[in-house]
């Protein structure tokens, strides 16, 4: 009996807990249901806003846009009159700086022409006055001679000779380019006369280019000897022996021309002093006289020999 009471005492407890915690549930959910709805309201009105701002947003910027386009439109109206305006201002400005050209063009041409006549009377001024310059100024190698300071030489290659030639400047500028040009052969019949190889020779060292001159300076006042070997070929012997009753006579008559080839040193202007020389042997028993070279002498001493120069047509200076 006492544990059957025990039970229901029990019994009616849980169930009183159990009641309670019902109660509590109810009231959590209650509870949860109420934030949850409050949380959708405000939610609800935020959305509300949210939709009218761009709303209204957009009628502004339409309204803005409105605006924009008609201040837009005056300001194309305005650019375009401005640009007809600078158009029309470059073209004026166009022509009228065409007709200044047009007229400064042709200024110009009467004033070239009429300097063209200036410029023909200053060029024949200068060209005057460099030519008197060149006169006075000038170098001058008129003081020349030649000397043997060798001895005449036979071999199979044909006849060896050195001659020196001694230069003076007597003039008022130095001379560039000096040098010796120059031909050694036995003059006969059919070799042609010393003043046309004299000729010949000169023009050739005129030719040559300024790259292709050997050369020295001589200054005004200044000596200067320039040693030349000098050679003709055993053909030019040979040919230049002549019969003489019936036998082949072995002497030979060489003669040396050439010129003295320079400028000065303001002037391309090439100017040369000519010469002719005869080669001929000297014997003590006839002093005053001159003898051509006799081939069969392998060695003519510097002793034996003389240069003759050819007076006055063989020389020349210019």
């Amino acid at each position: 009996m006492d544990r059957s009471y025990h039970f229901i005492l029990i019994a009616k407890r849980i169930l009183r807990e159990l009641r309670g915690l019902s109660e509590a549930v109810t009231n959590g959910f209650l509870g949860i249901q109420k934030q949850v709805e409050a949380v959708a309201k405000e939610q609800h009105a935020k959305n509300d806003g949210d939709i009218t701002q761009p709303i209204s947003g957009a009628i502004l910027a339409v309204r803005d846009s409105v605006e924009h386009r008609k201040e837009s439109s005056k300001a194309k109206k305005w650019g375009k009159r401005w640009d007809r305006f600078i158009a029309a201002l470059t073209l004026a400005a166009l022509i009228v700086y065409t007709f200044v050209n047009y007229h400064m063009l042709h200024e110009m041409r009467k004033a070239t022409e009429k300097a063209g006549i200036g410029a023909d009377a200053a060029k024949s001024l200068a060209d005057t006055a460099a030519s008197e310059l060149e006169l006075s100024q000038r170098p001058w190698l008129i003081k020349f001679d030649a000397v043997i300071i060798g001895p005449f030489i036979f071999d199979r290659d044909g006849g060896h000779i050195t001659i020196r030639f001694l230069l003076k400047n007597v003039g008022r500028s130095p001379a560039v380019g000096v040098w010796i040009h120059d031909r050694f052969y036995p003059e006969n019949i059919t070799m042609p006369n010393p003043f046309d190889e004299q000729t010949a020779v000169c023009r050739e060292a005129k030719k040559q280019a300024s790259g292709q001159r050997l050369g020295l300076m001589l200054f005004p006042g200044e000596p200067k000897e320039i040693d030349i070997s000098d050679h003709m070929s055993e053909s030019e012997i040979t040919d230049a022996l002549d019969v003489y009753n019936g036998a082949l006579r072995p002497f030979i008559d060489p003669e040396i021309v050439g010129c003295a080839d320079y400028q000065s040193s303001f002037s391309p202007k090439r100017h040369q002093t000519g010469f002719i020389y005869h080669v001929k042997t000297y014997k003590a028993a006839h002093p005053g006289d001159a003898f051509a070279i006799d081939t069969r002498i392998a060695t003519i001493p510097l002793s034996d020999l003389r240069l003759v120069p050819d007076f006055p047509l063989g020389f020349y200076a210019n």
